[in-house]
């Protein structure tokens, strides 16, 4: 399902290594982990038929691999995918409104350096905004 697409989708899968071996790459382990969450959120949600995924900065090299992996898993779920980034904090507020004007069911957050620091304002929105999600770590759940 999501999770054998998504890895297939990673050029550092198993699929795509020219020497046979599986590579312990970090995209690769991207593809499995959102195949991953969005199987989890499928199993939670049933109706779930689009979800947002939040994020900041994908010059970084774990952001932009998670997201493409993400992207890869929502298709191959049959999950339509909102991609929301946010460049500053000041963009928090507008991204939930835009959840929520694109009817996403669901948000999964892609951590790095702002959304650690703006996470207890991240889990108000989502308090707010009634949108179940999906987090990384478990700290994430303690700070609203």
């Amino acid at each position: 399902g999501a999770i054998r697409a998504a890895v297939r989708g990673s050029p550092h899968s198993p699929l795509h290594s020219r020497n046979g071996e599986a590579p312990l790459s970090p995209p690769f382990f991207h593809g499995l982990l959102a195949g991953k969450r969005l199987e989890l959120l499928k199993e939670t949600l049933p109706k779930l038929s689009r979800v947002a995924v939040l994020w900041h900065d994908a010059s970084n090299p774990a952001t932009a691999s998670l997201l493409q992996g993400t992207h890869v898993a929502a298709e191959a779920a049959k999950l339509g995918l909102q991609s929301v980034e946010v460049r500053s904090p000041s963009d928090l507020d507008g991204a939930f409104k835009a959840m929520i004007k694109g009817r996403a069911g669901a948000v999964i957050v892609l951590q790095d350096g702002l959304t650690i620091a703006h996470r207890a304002r991240i889990v108000d929105l989502v308090a707010q905004h009634q949108l179940p999600a999906m987090f990384e770590v478990r700290d994430w759940t303690t700070a609203g």
